[in-house]
């Protein structure tokens, strides 16, 4: 199987990254990883990245209701 990963960033500085899919038929049926992490640096590093991959087109912001 292939990985691809996800990344959630909470208020600059918390911080998850992993393959999990946030559904319950993931959770029961696949092998899945990640890591949490509580960094306020790592976040902004993180969060400059997804910044620049947008504006250079590599990443569509997505915005939810």
């Amino acid at each position: 199987s292939i990985f691809h990963l996800k990344t959630i960033l909470v208020n600059d500085r918390h911080i998850y990254i992993g393959s999990a899919n946030l559904s319950t038929a993931a959770m029961e049926l696949s092998a899945e990883c990640g890591i949490f992490l509580t960094d306020k640096k790592i976040a902004m590093q993180l969060k400059n990245y997804i910044s620049d991959l947008i504006k250079h087109e590599r990443l569509l912001k997505v915005i939810s209701a």
